[in-house]
């Protein structure tokens, strides 16, 4: 019996010491990700991540490329986190965990983009981000943040990666001329056509800043084979 309540004691230690080493492992990884899904103003379920920063600190919106989610931005999302930002990244509807499927989509389809936006930008502002938004996008979504920041005076800086001059009916030559001054627009020049479609959009406001690396590849493949998330972290140093 004495064996018995030694055991049963030993036990109840264990499990009265590891509780706190468990709770704060899972507060540890409350604070850093938070997966949900937001609603649109047209209905749809917008899947997401939330990396929270400091309240009063600005917010960052990150969007994929076609075919791929959110998880593209599994470890750059922290790194944007650290440097001072709320960061949320979304699976873009017709992707991952979100509504629809982009296969059946529409040019119409694609458009409505900025209302998962619009979706995420509100999220940010009720769980306490403040003033100055940045929108990141890459490939399709890349033209989508041009656009959507040419029609929304909070966002403050734009970072499109790979964008073209049409992809999927959305043209951000109809939004580059007032895109915010803090405007990075970045391709390789293997992705040929990218990086003559970031010439073009220069070319109509040369106030927007770009970066062409000698080789990269497109949208998503560029953080594994260029120094991109360094470079976009040291960009935002000086366009906050």
């Amino acid at each position: 019996m004495r064996v018995i309540a030694l055991l049963i004691a030993l036990a109840l230690v264990a499990v009265a010491c590891g509780r706190p080493a468990v709770q704060e492992r899972q507060a540890q990884t409350q604070e850093v990700v938070m997966p949900d899904k937001l609603t649109t103003t047209d209905g749809k379920s917008i899947a997401y991540t939330y990396y929270p920063g400091a309240k009063g600190q600005p917010g960052a919106i990150l969007l994929h490329q076609l075919r791929r989610d959110r998880h593209d931005y599994d470890t750059f999302a922290p790194q944007l986190k650290s440097a001072g930002y709320n960061v949320i990244s979304i699976d873009v509807r017709g992707h991952g965990e979100s509504t629809g499927n982009w296969e059946l989509f529409s040019e119409s389809d694609f458009r409505k983009v900025g209302l998962d936006i619009a979706a995420a930008k509100g999220f940010l502002q009720k769980n306490g981000a403040g003033k100055g938004l940045l929108l990141i996008g890459a490939s399709f979504s890349a033209n989508a943040v041009i656009n959507h920041a040419a029609q929304d005076r909070d966002v403050t800086a734009v970072i499109a990666i790979s964008p073209g001059l049409d992809f999927r009916g959305i043209k951000p030559l109809e939004g580059i001329e007032n895109a915010p001054n803090a405007t990075l627009l970045v391709a390789a020049e293997d992705d040929a056509y990218s990086a003559e479609s970031v010439r073009t959009l220069y070319s109509k406001n040369t106030d927007v800043e770009t970066k062409i690396y000698a080789e990269g590849g497109h949208g998503y493949a560029m953080f594994g084979q260029t120094t991109l998330a360094k470079d976009i972290l040291a960009w935002l140093k000086n366009n906050p």
